[in-house]
């Protein structure tokens, strides 16, 4: 025998009516809620009405057909004794001594509580009318049960709300996947499903997530394969070039052998960078000498100035790679920047990590292409009409670095112009 399963718009409509029906029923029990005090302020401002009906019922001949039907319509029931004899429109009716022993006086009335429900009771002599009416019983209450319906309402809105929000989870998930998905986080997926239509969601998301991995690992081998066997050739050519008298021709044959030289160096580091603290040949370094090291190169010599003196510290880093990561930064802000201006470089020590930020003059980056700066082969263009040289893979490989050293590398625009490339490096690392 099959479960009858219900889909996402079924649960929904459930959900909405069942929720929608109970607050109706409780809503409606709260507005007409009363309690055992206003029930008998009630009964004594109404006394000598429910005092005639009970004691007219008691006094006059029994037509029990005609008691049957006034009882059904009103929704009551009755308990009548005459002249020794008993007769109820209920079999489990309480015995006059039930509804009268622990009854509470109103005038000539009892009240009284038997099993959950209210009587009440009128006397002509040794005759006896009891009452009690289902409608009264539902709505009347002892004093600290007066609010229960609101109470109800509100834990239907509460379950109402957790419900929801667990039919909805994974359409969040399915945000969040996107969301990982979109920064490059391709191995991410989601391990949760529902039993809904919701699932072909997040299955998919989940396939193509693996399909673009696979994707991007085929594109990464075939570059990493292509520029393995474009080594040689290179190689070969540099030798043929070094053999020919100089000339403009040569010159430019040397520089884009060079040019294209570094690029596959560049695409062999970001490979080489994935497997991250692993790769780093750490050492413990002096900071102050590296950083003068790098002020002392040509291209930034003349062009860059401490804002503040460099922390006398040694940080565990890879040195190479770290003066790779500085210099590209370095040179980036320099090429952006006018050629009057100086870059400025700010190093201070926090508690537990060394933060380096480089500030230059330059247009600054687009709001909205400062998320993909760090993508590979990803170029800032056209920005006061300039187009920059290089191919995209410096802060590619910075981030990397940076990364691999367990850091952090960010990038802000400054308020008055320009950028400022802010890295932080643990303060030490494991050898």
């Amino acid at each position: 025998m099959k479960h009858l399963h219900l889909g996402l718009f079924g649960r929904f409509f459930s959900l909405f009516a069942l929720t929608t029906l109970l607050l109706v029923v409780f809503v409606v029990l709260g507005i007409f809620a009363m309690s055992e005090d206003d029930a008998k302020a009630y009964l004594t401002d109404n006394q000598t009405t429910f005092q005639e009906i009970l004691e007219n019922i008691a006094r006059e001949p029994l037509n029990t057909e005609k008691l049957n039907k006034d009882a059904a319509e009103n929704r009551v029931e009755l308990m009548i004794i005459q002249n020794g004899e008993r007769w109820t429109t209920s079999e489990d009716f309480p015995t006059v001594g039930d509804v009268t022993q622990h009854a509470e006086m109103i005038g000539a009335l009892y009240f009284a509580k038997f099993q959950g429900k209210y009587y009440l009771t009128g006397r002509q002599g040794n005759n006896y009318a009891s009452v009690t009416s289902n409608i009264m019983n539902l709505i009347v209450y002892p004093n600290w049960m007066v609010f229960w319906p609101w109470v109800a309402a509100l834990v239907v809105l509460t379950l109402c709300y957790v419900t929801l929000q667990r039919l909805l989870k994974p359409i969040n998930l399915a945000i969040h996947s996107a969301e990982r998905l979109s920064h490059g986080e391709l191995d991410y997926q989601i391990t949760q499903h529902p039993k809904t239509e919701l699932s072909i969601l997040t299955r998919g998301l989940n396939r193509m997530a693996k399909n673009l991995h696979r994707l991007f690992n085929a594109q990464n081998d075939l570059l990493l394969a292509i520029s393995h066997e474009l080594r040689s050739p290179l190689a070969r050519m540099k030798i043929s070039l070094a053999m020919l008298e100089a000339s403009p021709t040569v010159d430019g044959l040397s520089q884009d052998i060079k040019h294209m030289d570094d690029l596959i160096a560049q695409l062999l580091e970001g490979e080489r960078l994935k497997q991250g603290h692993a790769i780093l040949d750490l050492t413990t370094f002096y900071l102050p000498t590296l950083i003068d090291d790098l002020l002392a190169e040509p291209l930034i010599a003349g062009r860059a100035k401490l804002n503040n003196e460099i922390p006398e510290v040694a940080v565990s880093m890879d040195v190479g790679r770290i003066m790779f990561a500085l210099r590209n930064l370095l040179k980036n802000a320099i090429e952006h920047s006018p050629k009057d201006s100086l870059v400025e470089i700010t190093i201070t020590e926090q508690t537990s990590s060394i933060v380096i930020e480089v500030k230059d003059n330059g247009p600054g980056i687009p709001d909205e292409l400062r998320t993909r700066i760090f993508e590979p082969f990803f170029r800032v263009e056209n920005i006061d009409n300039r187009s920059f040289n290089g191919v995209g893979l410096g802060l590619f490989l910075c981030k990397r670095i940076v990364e691999a050293h367990h850091g952090e590398i960010t990038v802000s625009n400054n308020p008055k112009g320009g950028c400022t490339f802010s890295i932080a490096l643990p303060a030490s690392l494991p050898l």
